[in-house]
């Protein structure tokens, strides 16, 4: 295993991951390597935007350092979708800030870690936008600062994530559609869910979780910060342990199976859009408050 630090500037291949003298030492980086990508020698960030397919190729950790504000792959206009770089790797790590497009094409799972991304994008835009193939999985998606999409493109595949993580007060992060989570865990930041596929379990701590998709959810924990309801799919048991869940944030229509109360929470609900087939009795020393809005 050798480490492999970008470059970037050979002289009529600017920007091309498969040329040798583009990275440092020379040679384009290969099995087991760990890869560097960073501001170059003379402190400039090269954008990576040639030789993008290198899925062939079962990296080490690839870390993409502060300072690093380059793009990484290619992208036109709109929601049009970009061609990525498509890597196998151990690791993801991020701390860089420029537009990046990257799909992860692994056997297995890859956690990535996301320590900082473009902060101030374009409304709408995010400044990581993350896939995968479809054949490997997404272990833990951690976002502590920026803005992140995972599968955010309409023809990018059906894919698994373990656990997907908003836990920083700068992040954003968006779920998008074809993503099956097995938790998601919204700690801080904002976090918009918008699958089309059951997430087990769904815990919001603090920060804001904004639920528009179409898929279920096993259990859904409000225990701090609030919980917007604005999606289709059944809730099968919603637990209020000191958070604050708004079932009036989309005229939406959807079943909430259970509504349980373990600790003190409070649920605005309107009948005519979130139906509640079961409330629990409160425990001794629990307050909690339930708010009906009638639809006017």
């Amino acid at each position: 295993m050798a480490r492999a630090h970008w470059w970037g500037l050979d002289t009529g291949n600017v920007g091309d991951w498969g040329t040798a003298a583009n990275w440092s030492p020379s040679g384009v980086p290969g099995a087991g390597d760990e890869i560097i990508i960073g501001p170059g020698a003379a402190g400039q960030s090269v954008d990576i935007h040639g030789t993008l397919d290198q899925s062939g190729v079962a990296l080490g950790d690839i870390w993409i350092l502060e300072g690093y504000i380059g793009q990484i792959g290619l992208h036109g206009t709109g929601n049009s979708t970009p061609v990525n770089l498509q890597i196998d790797c151990t690791r993801l790590h991020v701390a860089g800030t420029g537009k990046m497009y990257i799909s992860l094409e692994h056997t297995g799972a890859i956690d990535v870690i996301v320590e900082a991304a473009e902060a101030n994008p374009l409304i709408g835009e995010s400044g990581l936008y993350v896939t995968t193939d479809g054949t490997g999985t997404i272990g833990i998606l951690s976002v502590l600062s920026g803005f992140v999409s995972l599968a955010h493109f309409a023809d990018d595949p059906s894919q698994t994530c373990a656990e997907a993580i908003c836990n920083g007060p700068q992040a954003h992060l968006e779920i998008g559609e074809p993503v099956t989570a097995t938790a998601v865990t919204v700690e801080n930041g904002v976090c918009r869910w918008l699958s089309g596929n059951t997430t087990g379990t769904f815990t919001v701590s603090g920060g804001v979780a904004n639920l528009l998709g179409s898929g279920a959810i096993t259990a859904a924990v409000a225990a701090g910060g609030l919980m917007n309801l604005g999606g289709i799919g059944t809730i099968s048991t919603l637990t209020m342990d000191g958070g604050t869940v708004n079932g009036c944030y989309l005229a939406t229509t959807q079943t909430i199976s259970s509504l349980l109360f373990s600790g003190p929470g409070t649920y605005h609900g309107n009948a005519s859009y979130r139906t509640l087939t079961a409330i629990n009795d409160r425990t001794d020393n629990v307050a909690y408050t339930i708010e009906s809005r009638v639809k006017q």
